[in-house]
């Protein structure tokens, strides 16, 4: 199913089922938490700890919730000169693991099953298309309540893949739960373009997600927008396992692995254009 948003065109979010992925996610991520003695380990590939990863995923959690209760994001305010994009998120997400200074992780357990009840409760009457504009979603990251939730499970679920990783537990992720992280972050196809390797690109890119949704993204001189399928010609078809999409596109894993175990496929007059797909694109 599709719906048009401004001038893209994007896969639906079923927000009921969004709702219960997110609630579910969290239960799982609070009892990841639970089970360390502390959150002093380092993340891989970054310089925050466990405990400021966890910080930030609360803090992101609460924000969403206070503005779908129309409150003030007050430690939000000042945060950023460019709200809206990438750098102004980055800005924010700096602010948000000092503004939380708690690292217990039974603590920081307890503050995200909160956050995450505080936000269904306050968004539980909202429609799916309600606005959620705040420091973060504007501009063109601007979501409805819909794609909020569903950026929220995927904040959920790729942060939690980066604490399991850094203590070694277990996280498994489920197809479904990606399908919807995925949609969310197709919404923000065009606000993520890596203004470095995407400057002058043009190309059509039919990217298949096993499952759903199927979308092709098209280049024109750098700009990307989204379109249904079956229009104008592309470059190149992509079948992608969701799973590991959603982990290649946020820069958790590289392409090679996915693509060794048929998890990456990819077809049509100039198949090699897709394996640049990840890299016209900064991480989520």
């Amino acid at each position: 199913m599709w719906f048009s948003m401004g001038v893209m065109a994007v896969p639906t979010i079923g927000l009921p089922e969004a709702r219960d992925a997110l609630s579910r996610a969290a239960g799982r991520w609070a009892d990841l938490l639970r089970s360390l003695p502390d959150t002093r380990a380092t993340i891989p590939g970054s310089s925050w700890t466990v405990g400021d990863a966890a910080a930030h995923v609360v803090m992101d959690v609460r924000t969403e919730a206070l503005v779908a209760a129309g409150e003030a994001v007050s430690w939000a305010e000042g945060a950023t000169s460019a709200p809206g994009t990438p750098r102004g998120a980055a800005e924010l997400n700096a602010r948000a693991v000092t503004a939380e200074a708690e690292r217990h992780p039974r603590a920081l357990a307890d503050m995200l099953v909160t956050a995450v009840s505080d936000f269904l409760a306050a968004s539980a009457k909202l429609d799916p298309d309600h606005p959620m504009l705040s420091q973060y979603f504007q501009g063109q990251m601007a979501l409805d309540l819909a794609g909020v939730t569903a950026a929220e499970l995927g904040e959920v679920l790729v942060h939690g893949y980066d604490i399991a990783k850094a203590t070694g537990r277990p996280w498994p992720l489920a197809a479904d739960d990606a399908r919807l992280a995925l949609r969310a972050a197709l919404r923000l196809t065009s606000a993520y373009i890596n203004p470095d390797t995407a400057h002058g690109h043009t190309g059509g890119y039919d990217l298949r997600i096993r499952g759903g949704p199927c979308v092709v993204i098209r280049f024109t001189d750098g700009r990307a927008s989204l379109e249904q399928p079956g229009g104008a010609p592309v470059d190149c078809h992509i079948l992608a396992a969701p799973v590991a999409l959603l982990l290649v596109l946020y820069g958790r894993i590289p392409q090679w692995g996915p693509i060794a175990k048929g998890q990456l496929l990819t077809w049509g007059p100039r198949p090699w254009r897709a394996l640049g797909f990840k890299h016209l694109f900064l991480n989520p």
